[in-house]
């Protein structure tokens, strides 16, 4: 889109050329980030396969979930699992499997939960 003022061209915004300038325009992120961001994923998703067949299901469901790489989402749940106690992440990762949970927000609350069942009741006596 032109701006004119008297008849003058005085500006040209480079978002609202017409398609005849549209090669000139670049994309928001490079080819080299969008890679960068793909082998990212890949490294996470490896980093998370071939330790439990469940676990790979739910990698492989909560990548269709996402838009892009899923770099963001695989990063947090590698990071959910290695912060958290492995009993706990697996039976969180069981129900949230069962239910079709690919909220990573409400699956940590799924393992939050586990983690303090179990730190209240440590006598296991029922209350």
């Amino acid at each position: 889109m032109r701006i004119l003022h008297n008849h003058k061209e005085i500006a040209m915004h480079p978002r609202l050329r017409g398609k005849r300038e549209s090669s000139h325009i670049r994309s928001h992120h490079s080819r080299s980030h969008k890679t960068h961001a793909r082998q990212t994923a890949n490294k996470m998703e490896s980093a998370l396969r071939g330790q439990n067949e469940l676990l790979d299901q739910y990698v492989d469901v909560l990548k269709k979930h996402v838009r892009g790489s899923g770099h963001r989402s695989l990063n947090r749940l590698l990071n959910l699992k290695r912060t958290y106690p492995a009993d706990a992440f697996c039976a969180a990762l069981k129900q949230a499997h069962k239910y079709g949970l690919y909220d990573l927000n409400r699956f940590e609350e799924l393992i939050i939960g586990f983690v303090t069942g179990d730190y209240f009741n440590l006598g296991g006596n029922t209350p």
